[in-house]
């Protein structure tokens, strides 16, 4: 059984060079395929030195294109896997600005002979504190998301308990290759960042009819610093705001949200959700979000 590591990068030689350090934890023989869309650029330097370690795992570099965004360069790596590895071979799809903290793989493998689910997704933090890992769906109509662990101290969860969720984030989330060719490739043209990996791994429990779960014991630290723009929070005037709102690497793109409701919600939640994030959407532009959250914050202050 081989376990395929799939990364997409562009010019971002330092987070590959951690990334890489990192995978010196795993005790677990990988094969890590990055797809590098910056081509002959100080990464495959990088890879190169690193393939000359003699206890390296293989590092297979692919070029992709400058114009390609996340969802593209991961399905690069996808289909190269797809050609070469067994039904029963593991693939884990992971973003470059991550490191993981322990011997990740092993207990990601050990948890996976338990065969009782879609994926399993590592748990995430940054600074000992437990980000979003997954997503929980309490209700399709109203848009009622939990996010299990979150916020949480690395040292206050129970390791032996896999809270179950619909869909992950691609930071570190782990698949056989029989699911991925139940669930087929990633949706590169209508979501081509922000959404590809949710949409992708709630079909993978759809197809299987298997849940997802987050694994606590296994943990991958996140480099926040790297994750794309958002209209939640900054101190900037509305029309800056709206015009960030609708780049592509932004999660509260409109036409890329509706494109994921579309594409993933039941038929009868599609108009409530739609509804629902375009309210949520305006307040966000017009600031009144961040406002709300700092009263809030500042009330908890105060107690």
């Amino acid at each position: 059984m081989t376990i395929y590591i799939c990364a997409p990068t562009y010019q971002e030689t330092s987070l590959v060079e951690s990334f890489l350090a990192s995978l010196r934890l795993s005790s677990e023989r990988l094969v890590v395929v990055i797809v590098n869309s910056c081509p002959q650029d100080e990464t495959t330097k990088l890879i190169n030195n690193f393939r000359m370690e003699p206890s390296s795992h293989e590092i297979v570099e692919i070029f992709g294109d400058e114009s390609e965004y996340w969802a593209s360069a991961v399905q690069r790596a996808l289909d190269y896997v797809n050609k070469i590895a067994h039904a029963n071979d593991l693939i884990c799809l992971m973003n470059i600005d991550v490191c993981i903290t322990n011997d990740v793989f092993k207990r990601l493998k050990d948890a996976w002979d338990l065969g009782k689910y879609a994926f399993i997704a590592a748990v995430l933090h940054n600074d000992g504190k437990i980000i979003s890992s997954g997503t929980k769906v309490r209700s399709w109509f109203w848009t009622l998301n939990a996010h299990p662990l979150m916020h949480l101290n690395l040292s206050e969860v129970n390791a032996s308990e896999l809270p179950e969720i619909d869909y992950a984030p691609a930071r570190c989330v782990f698949f056989p290759v029989d699911h991925y060719r139940l669930a087929g490739p990633i949706k590169c043209k209508p979501l081509p960042h922000y959404g590809a990996d949710s949409e992708f791994t709630l079909r993978l429990t759809r197809r299987t009819s298997l849940p997802g779960a987050i694994l606590p014991s296994a943990k991958v630290e996140v480099n926040t610093k790297n994750t794309g723009m958002s209209v939640y929070g900054e101190r900037q005037n509305i029309y800056r705001r709206i015009r960030q709102l609708f780049h592509i690497k932004n999660p509260s793109n409109p036409i890329y949200r509706s494109r994921f409701i579309y594409m993933s919600y039941p038929k009868y939640a599609i108009f409530s959700a739609l509804t629902l994030y375009s309210l949520r959407t305006i307040l966000d532009c017009l600031g009144i979000s961040r406002l709300v959250r700092e009263k809030f914050s500042r009330l908890k202050i105060s107690h």
